[in-house]
């Protein structure tokens, strides 16, 4: 198996893991959830406390099948969302290593023969240029496609947390409740914060790509070569980036401006319930 099959086989099995994890991951949240709620809540109420008293007072059973089931189909679209934009992720890094490998290969070459015929380096200097506008160009529209998405997320995380803290703050520390809405938090932040790690993981190939350009040895190599390398460092230097929904840079930093604007609104909360 040639190197570039080995690849395309190194895509897929990153891929299919990617659902491996996510497919269960959203099937199962809601029903633990739910567990938890049955053996520490009080069953006068539903786990998620979203749907009214009448339907609750018409049949309790039936309710609660209709909440565990709007539920874990919104988790599940939640989770397969993510799942895929972190298959674009890993697919990007992955390119990036591969690209940035390529380039190590032109820096040996280059370095164990002065005398290298033009021809071969102006093929690999197009692939490698040809090769790097594409990812840039993938990267972008993965951007344009999930941002406002991410924007979502980012709002409702923000909320969901804020609420889960109110709760866990009206009720006794390390009792029950206080492990069930942990539980619910860290369900539901595990998604962003895959979504957060992936992307800076990204940022973090492409920024090393420039670096792997600029230690390509270009003294005394054919002009052309050179003038080839200065367009390889100008794309380069294309920062790649995400975005909660163009308002913010998306990078693993973002974890902590959802803890604080959670922070923010149980802050409000509490000023509200003082008042």
């Amino acid at each position: 198996m040639n190197d570039a099959a080995k690849f395309q086989d190194s895509l897929i099995k990153i891929t299919s893991k990617v659902g491996n994890v996510a497919c269960p991951f959203g099937s199962a949240a809601i029903p633990l959830m739910v567990v938890l709620w049955f053996i520490f809540g009080q069953h006068s109420d539903m786990p998620f406390n979203t749907l009214p008293a009448w339907l609750i007072n018409y049949n309790y059973w039936l309710s609660l099948l209709l909440q565990v089931t709007v539920c874990s189909a919104i988790c599940q679209e939640y989770v397969v969302l993510g799942a895929t934009k972190i298959c674009f992720l890993l697919q990007l890094r992955m390119h990036f290593k591969h690209l940035k490998s390529n380039v190590q290969n032109i820096l040996e070459v280059t370095e164990a023969n002065e005398e290298i015929p033009w021809t071969y380096l102006q093929k690999k200097l197009k692939h490698l240029i040809d090769y790097h506008f594409s990812i840039i160009k993938i990267a972008e529209q993965v951007e344009t496609l999930f941002n406002k998405c991410v924007l979502t997320g980012f709002i409702v995380l923000s909320v969901f947390i804020c609420i889960s803290m109110y709760a866990i703050l009206s009720n006794p520390l390390f009792g029950p409740d206080f492990w069930r809405f942990i539980f619910y938090i860290f369900m539901t932040f595990m998604p962003f914060f895959a979504d957060c790690f992936f992307s800076q993981q990204v940022i973090t190939e492409s920024e090393e790509l420039f670096s792997s350009y600029c230690a390509i040895d270009f003294v005394g190599t054919d002009l052309r070569f050179q003038k080839a390398l200065l367009v390889l460092l100008g794309q380069g230097q294309r920062t790649i980036g995400f975005t909660i929904g163009k308002f913010a840079p998306l990078s693993i930093i973002t974890i902590v401006t959802v803890l604080k604007t959670a922070f923010s609104y149980l802050t409000f909360l509490q000023n509200m319930k003082g008042k």
